[in-house]
Parts: C-alpha cells; structure tokens; sequence
C-alpha cells in the first residue's frame, strides 16, 4: 500500500519520536490532518525546537523526561516546572538501560531518575513513555507505583509476550509500542504483535534513531512501513478494507486513550 493511500483511508499514529533530533521531515506527513505522534525531548535545548514544532501541531503530543542513557538529575526542577506549566501532557522518556557496562555504571542515577518522575507522574496524574533495556525485573519491583499512573507506555519494548500478560495483571494500565525491529525480524516483538490484545499495541519509528543495517536515520515516514508489517503479522491484508480499517482505528484509540483524551 502506498503512503497515499495510508493518508486517504486511515489515521496514522507514531507513539514514539524525537522532533527535535529529525533532521529530514516528510512535509506531507507532519502536515497531514491525518497523523499523529508523541515526541519526547530531554534537555531544555530539545524542548524548545519541540515545543516550536509542536505549538502548531496542536494533536501532536509533547513530553520531557529524563532519559535513562543520560541521567541528568538537574532535569528535574525543569520537568516539574514544564508539569506545573501544563506544557507536557506526558512524562518520559524514562527508565532503565543496562545494555552496556558504562550503563550499569549509572545504576543509581538511573533509579533516582525514574523514581522521582515516577513521583511526578502519580502526583500529577499524567501517563508514562518507559524505556527498558536489560532490566524488565526493574518494572515489576515497581508494579505497585505503576499501577497508580493513568497510563504506561512502554516504548520499542523488548520483553516476552509473557512478561507483557504479566504487567497487565499487576494492574498496570500498559501499551506496548513496537517499531523498526519488527522490521528486522525481532521474534519477541512479532510474537507480541501477534498474541497481544489490539487495545494495548501502538506502534512508533523512535525517528531518528533505531536504524535498521545500512541506514543513517530514521524518517518520521517510516511508520508506514511499521503499520504495513503490523498488518502483515496480525494477517490483515490491505485490500481487506473492513480489518485494516478496525485496526488502524484501534490503533489511533489507544493512542487517544494514552494521552488522556476521549
């Protein structure tokens, strides 16, 4: 299915982006009445070009957190402040990382980091974007807390279908978003595509970032090619209009229900 049909037929939502870091737009694609994302930043200089972006977007979603890679603990005070400010409607990205040893290294900035936006998120009664890597133990120690956010997204989420089942039934309103490795073949993204309730999937690009081998970045354009293999995995063919329909519909739900509007 060509991009232009995507605009013609259905609401296009890409749950996870870094405005601020894109440096090549599809203009017809941030322009369209039809498409929909959430973009995080993570520094002051990163919320500006954001919020510059996103000001005239006014369906475009904004949030700020402090990033597990980078736990810069100062952030804080600025995240409150943007909260108290009512300038995000999301707090994030935020969580754990401990893909490398330099990350292990950063244990006890990361958990600081992730408790006290964690804090925020259950007293401001605003929704979550986690990022994890090697750490999925990390969120069911916290299940009790996350069962007190409105809502959880865990971005490019790595875990097993199983894992996934077993947050839901810790009482964590949770979405699972999954992009480019689905791309690549990833086993347990496709298994949870696959297996998991269309009320708790979105969908995303991380655009710049999450290449796949032999690209320099990522366009925000290529969560077309997220929804086509989505469409591919849950055996929904694009010329059965009535199921791609429903979920893309679905889709755009969730995305709807995530940021608190109904």
């Amino acid at each position: 299915m060509q991009c232009k049909d995507f605009f013609d037929l259905y609401k296009i939502c890409d749950s996870h982006l870094h405005l601020s870091d894109c440096t090549v737009y599809s203009v017809p694609l941030l322009n369209s009445e039809k498409y929909y994302c959430i973009s995080c930043a993570h520094s002051e200089s990163e919320f500006t070009i954001q919020n510059n972006i996103i000001k005239e977007k006014p369906d475009f979603i904004s949030a700020f957190g402090i990033h597990p890679q980078n736990p810069v603990i100062k952030n804080l005070d600025f995240l409150e402040n943007l909260i108290v400010e009512n300038k995000i409607s999301v707090i994030g990205e935020t969580g754990f990382d401990f893909f490398t040893q330099e990350l292990k290294g950063t244990e006890e900035l990361q958990k600081q980091a992730f408790e006290s936006q964690l804090e925020f998120a259950v007293k401001y009664s605003l929704p979550m974007i986690i990022h994890g890597r090697k750490c999925n133990d990390r969120f069911f120690f916290y299940a009790k807390q996350l069962s007190k956010v409105p809502a959880v997204l865990f971005h490019s989420y790595m875990g097993t279908f199983n894992e996934a089942q077993s947050l839901l039934n810790k009482g964590i309103n949770c979405f699972f978003s999954f992009g480019k490795p689905l791309l690549n073949g990833n086993k347990k993204a496709i298994e949870c595509i696959c297996k998991l309730d269309s009320r708790q999937l979105l969908l995303e690009t991380d655009a710049p970032f999450q290449v796949l081998k032999g690209e320099e970045y990522t366009k925000p354009s290529d969560i077309f090619n997220v929804y086509e293999k989505a469409f591919e995995i849950r055996g929904i063919s694009s010329e059965d209009k009535e199921k791609a329909t429903g979920f893309t519909e679905q889709l755009y739900s969730n995305f709807l229900q995530f940021r608190g509007k109904h």
